[in-house]
């Protein structure tokens, strides 16, 4: 029967209570002696080598070994247990389980959404932009030059632990780390094999189901040792139909068309009589369609995964080491059918005015273009595949000179692929036209059965596909050991050097960059490069036994930007065993990503109050499916950060830990996307805001709102502030053991420029960005079996469009039982949202998905799960 090694080490706050509750809060004040390492009889020279290092270890926030884990910045563990506890399958899901990720995290698999297919993590609301994530302490690459990491390629079976530095680390690590560091840690060592099955299913209605199996493989002999993973995972959709608020969502993309043309507003076809679905917009009653019925919150998902971790030990001082993994997913969407606008010239709808019926419009004449915005009914259900590979890997050798210092020499690759194509629904704007001239094809007519339609489908289909490859080839060296003795211990050094080489490539089809392709909207491609070299160092003072300083700079030289130079300066100061205060205050800044920079013309939809058009109305009518237009800036500035932030932790007595850190972040030059309703409000109030355009049907100044353009900047300085407290008590009663828990994240004021030459403003409690986040846990474990439970609360917030209308609280319970098997092994049985607790609405929204806060509220309901794990 195979064994697990134990490590030589268990974190100081692990040991504390983390493991028990599931979800760890805040590691204890009192330092912790090394627990004894237990082992087996044939226990391996990898592991007899760690007698003496094993007393110090590596935690996320700093390059120097330490045996007190407890540094100058507050740090979480989540390990592989409490990951199974939390009943969540992937790192995104568990990261926005925590209190500090209070803006939630964008998990979506939405594919009309610009941000991508992604899964990323956002730590106290600064952006996934400004979260360093990390795996194995090195930088992962982004997705596609976005400047995000998608969390979806890491499979959870491959995680030993996850810490979360809840610090600005731009010192330490360098760009992006401004919000925090998630650094992801693989399994090492593991003897023998092990298998992982997972079955959930949301009971809201059909669909959702998830799948995953995972398979471990461990060798470790005297001068080696091998692990790999396998990972299997699949989920099927979610359609809209199987959710109430969604079943009924209403698009001025109709079948018939709607239309315009100049002396005409949008409006609806006389042919639309028959048509059931209607919509209210700007006063006027317009055609519909209902795409609740068809389209999907998310994709079909399969996904594989594959990793290896290797290390060779060449002689007592020096091995070899390497890490392998690979990832493909597909993602496979049948969506509503296709939705967009087209043009028929004037002359065109002049010659066949009466067959498209527009005298019936109240027009004598057609005296301009008339625009169509049409629901591709004819072309069937949009389909999309999107296959995505990422393979990557780092090769290395690391050893000791003398007894207290330790060196490293890395060189890491990862290329990502991804590949999208809509093989149905989707036809050219040219062909079209072409067919409406002919008489082939009439926009506003409903007949599918026009034996002419079938040839005119055929002859404007069209493929579109998007390629997406990235790239990014990593060097580092460093080493660190101890320098001297000082009245508190002994003095250490850590010093490094690192560069990186990426770059990114966007390819998009032809006729999709023309506009020529029904239903995409000007999408461009585009690439860019950039090279970083960098120099780092960071110091550890005990000057005293009950103080710690630490100093860490890092200067980043880049190809595109150029230089930038960043400190950090922190304590810890303990002045009895059960009470620590510490403290940090650094720069940052972070580089603008390669998409910000390079990215070609590229359009989202947006619902959005015509405050211009409307001005001084008391009711102002909705505006739906705005096209937002952004394209990248070469000339962006890097944004720069001041932050500090002071903490104090304490034991006061046994079982009992408790802590609050405060923290205050600013960030110059940020940059960030300008809210559109803001721009809108501003324009409607006489401001000229640089770059921006409003575009109105038909250029008619009383037309309507077609397309804001919003140019790419630097905005100006944001602002934010919070505490993060923690409160935990664990106790034993005979032979059970419990533990109740509370994290509490608060933040004072989001204050960030909407866009250049305005003042700041306090966004905090508007849509997305709630005030407060509390995650409350308890179990109770007695001899082989386990009861968890956890409360998750967040906060209410205003409504996007109405700041008269609130977005309520939101509080959900999560419970799990476990019970380890006789045969080694374990069955767990949990539900996520017990009591299929409703999120609350944005009812200044039109109905449908953008009621929903995405990044905050899942569309799952309940979802109940089993996991099952056996140890061979």
């Amino acid at each position: 029967m195979g064994r697990r090694l134990l490590r030589s080490h268990r974190l100081a706050f692990a040991v504390s209570g983390g493991l028990a509750t599931g979800t760890l809060l805040m590691p204890m004040a009192r330092a912790q002696e090394p627990e004894p390492v237990t082992k087996e009889a044939d226990s391996t020279a990898v592991e007899k080598k760690a007698d003496k290092r094993s007393e110090r270890i590596q935690v996320t926030g700093s390059r120097i070994k330490r045996v007190d884990v407890e540094g100058v910045s507050s740090v979480i563990q989540i390990d592989s247990e409490a990951i199974q506890k939390s009943g969540v399958s992937s790192v995104s899901e568990l990261m926005q389980n925590l209190s500090v990720s209070i803006d939630g995290s964008y998990s979506s698999y939405s594919v009309e959404d610009k941000r991508g297919t992604v899964m990323n993590v956002n730590l106290r609301g600064l952006g996934p932009e400004n979260t360093l994530v990390l795996l194995d302490g090195r930088r992962l690459p982004d997705e596609g030059g976005e400047g995000i990491v998608d969390l979806s390629v890491i499979p959870v079976a491959a995680i030993e632990r996850i810490e979360v530095l809840k610090d600005s680390a731009s010192a330490i690590y360098g760009s992006d780390a401004t919000g925090g560091v998630v650094n992801i840690i693989t399994k090492k060592d593991f003897e023998g094999s092990a298998v992982f099955a997972r079955a959930s299913q949301p009971q809201a209605g059909d669909g959702g189901v998830g799948t995953q199996f995972s398979y471990t493989s461990g060798v470790s002999r005297d001068n080696y040792r091998n692990l790999t993973v396998l990972d299997y995972q699949h989920r099927e959709p979610i359609y809209y139909r199987d959710r109430e608020w969604t079943e009924r969502g209403l698009s001025i993309y109709a079948f018939p068309a709607n239309l315009q043309t100049v002396g005409l507003p949008l409006q609806a076809h006389p042919n639309c009589a028959d048509n059931p679905d209607k919509l209210s917009e700007e006063g006027r009653t317009l055609c519909a369609y209902n795409y609740g019925e068809t389209s999907a919150f998310s994709s079909e998902f399969t996904q594989i995964s594959f990793l290896n971790n290797f290390e060779y030990r060449l002689n007592d001082n020096i091995s070899l080491f390497s890490n392998i993994r690979a990832n493909r997913n597909t993602n496979l969407w049948n969506q509503a059918p296709n939705a967009g606008e087209f043009t028929i010239p004037q002359a065109i709808a002049a010659a066949r005015m009466d067959e498209l019926k527009l005298a019936q419009l109240g027009l004598t004449t057609v005296e301009g273009n008339v625009d169509v915005y049409y629901r591709g009914v004819p072309w069937g259900l949009r389909r999309f595949e999107e296959e995505n590979t990422v393979m990557g890997g780092n090769l290395g050798v690391r050893g000791e000179i003398g007894d207290s210092w330790q060196w490293e020499a890395v060189v890491g690759r990862t290329e990502g692929k991804k590949d999208q194509v809509n093989p149905t629904g989707y036809m050219l704007k040219s062909e079209l036209v072409a067919a409406v001239a002919t008489g082939e094809f009439n926009p506003f007519e409903t007949n599918l059965a026009d034996p002419g339609l079938a040839a005119v489908v055929n002859r404007a289909a069209y493929q579109p596909f998007v390629i997406t490859e990235t790239q990014m080839i990593t060097y580092d060296a460093n080493t660190s050991g101890e320098l001297f003795d000082l009245p508190g211990g002994t003095a250490a050094l850590a010093v490094g050097v690192n560069r990186i080489e990426q770059d990114y490539r966007k390819l998009i089809d032809a006729q999709s960059e023309n506009d020529n392709v029904f239903g995409i909207v000007n999408d461009q491609g585009d690439q860019g490069e950039r090279q970083v070299n960098a120099v780092y160092a960071e110091v550890s003072l005990p000057v005293l036994k009950e103080v710690e300083l630490q100093a860490a700079v890092r200067h980043d030289q880049y190809s595109d930007f150029g230089g930038t130079t960043n400190p950090k300066f922190g304590f810890k100061y303990r002045p009895i065993d059960r009470l620590l205060f510490r403290g940090s205050a650094a720069t940052g800044f972070k580089a603008p990503s390669l998409r910000q920079i390079y990215k070609g013309k590229s359009v989202a939809l947006n619902n959005l109050n015509d405050t211009i058009l409307y001005a001084g109305q008391d009711e102002i009518p909705l505006t739906t499916e705005v096209e937002i237009e952004t394209e990248g800036n070469r000339d962006l500035q890097e944004e720069t950060s001041l932050s500090y932030s002071f903490g104090v932790v304490a034991d006061p007595f046994e079982g009992f830990s408790v802590g609050a850190d405060y923290w205050y972040i600013q960030i110059d030059d940020i940059v960030q996307d300008m809210d559109a309703q803001r721009v809108v409000d501003a324009i409607a109030s006489g401001q000229t805001i640089e770059g921006v355009q409003v575009i109105r049907a038909g250029n008619d100044p009383n037309g309507r709102l077609e397309r804001l353009v919003l140019p790419t900047r630097n905005l100006g300085e944001s602002e934010n502030s919070g505490i993060d407290t923690m409160a935990e008590y664990r106790f034993r009663a005979g032979a059970t053991r419990a533990s109740i828990g509370t994290e509490y994240s608060r933040k004072f004021y989001t204050r960030l420029v909407p866009f250049p030459g305005q003042p700041q403003v306090d966004v905090l409690g508007e849509r997305g960005k709630p005030a407060w986040r509390m995650v409350n846990t308890g179990t109770v474990a007695f001899g082989n079996q386990a009861f968890l439970v956890r409360n998750n609360i967040i906060a209410k917030q205003e409504s996007a469009l109405d700041p008269n209308l609130d977005i309520g609280s939101f509080t959900t319970y999560d419970a799990q039982y476990s019970w380890a098997h006789p045969w080694n092994g374990s069955i767990a049985l949990g539900a996520l949202n017990v009591f299929d607790t409703d999120f609350p609405r944005d009812e200044s929204q039109r109905a449908g998905d953008d009621t929903r806060v995405k990044e905050l509220y899942s569309p799952d309901g309940r979802v109940l799960y089993v996991n099952l794990n056996q140890v061979f």
